[in-house]
């Protein structure tokens, strides 16, 4: 295919900015599966390359067709017919992300399976408080992003709650305090990182209140990214981790530091 290539200068020790690279590399694999992507890292300017359809693949996910859908969890859906009540859904339920031309995304990272075989929301996962309904979340994420969708994704602002997963939103630094912002987010990292944390579910990147993360530095395809990503393909990168904090009822990312 054609090796030209599209750059988005991102920061590395934004788990946000990382995770938002992986949801565009799935997007970009999966309407091209000849696609390889790479990260250059460099003190002043880190980059994510690919050669992969990378305008395509945001027209595609910014359409007036794409949407989403709550898919209810089975054993919650059982039980609830069971004792006679007429509400299968509940706010943590997965997400089904309809995108034209490609296979619905189960968006699903936020839940993990009992020892007792139950779909449960997963504490370092979940992010937002319960009263918070993760359909709404999503539609105001989509919504917002298809209002700015000639600009730069890393640069969007929105006025919904934030998501959770781009620190630049509550602290005013690395290393100094924070401020808490009750009301704005950043649409297009968000939507995309939701996307690209489908690959947390390939290991433990996520336990004891605290997300690992590898930036690979090689050209990979979708299906080698997804495993370097999560560190269970050694090649050449750098390894981060974060802390994930309470805010409020909320929970939050904090920046990355290099292992």
């Amino acid at each position: 295919m054609n090796m030209e290539k599209s750059i988005v200068g991102i920061d590395p020790n934004n788990p946000g900015h990382a995770w938002a690279c992986c949801g565009l590399a799935e997007l970009c694999g999966r309407i091209e599966p000849e696609s390889l992507f790479r990260f250059e890292l460099d003190e002043k300017d880190s980059r994510f390359v690919t050669n992969g359809p990378l305008d395509e693949a945001l027209r595609r996910l910014l359409s007036d067709e794409t949407r989403v859908q709550r898919v209810a969890k089975k054993n919650e859906k059982r039980k609830k017919e069971e004792s006679g009540e007429n509400e299968d859904e509940s706010k943590d339920d997965p997400i089904l992300l309809h995108i034209p031309g490609l296979e619905p995304l189960r968006l699903d990272w936020w839940l993990k399976w009992s020892e007792k075989g139950e779909l449960k929301p997963f504490a370092p996962m979940k992010l937002w408080a319960g009263q918070r309904d993760g359909l709404e979340i999503f539609n105001g994420i989509l919504r917002e992003c298809r209002s700015q969708r000639n600009e730069n994704w890393l640069k969007w602002k929105g006025d919904n709650p934030a998501l959770g997963v781009d620190p630049s939103i509550a602290w005013t630094t690395r290393s100094t305090g924070h401020s808490i912002v009750p009301h704005g987010n950043k649409p297009g990292i968000e939507l995309l990182a939701s996307i690209g944390l489908l690959w947390s579910k390939l290991s433990t990147s996520y336990q004891d209140w605290r997300g690992r993360y590898m930036l690979w530095t090689r050209p990979l395809p979708l299906p080698s990214a997804r495993l370097a990503m999560v560190r269970l393909l050694e090649v050449e990168g750098k390894r981060y981790w974060h802390e994930i904090e309470w805010r409020g009822s909320n929970k939050n990312w904090k920046y990355a530091r290099e292992e």
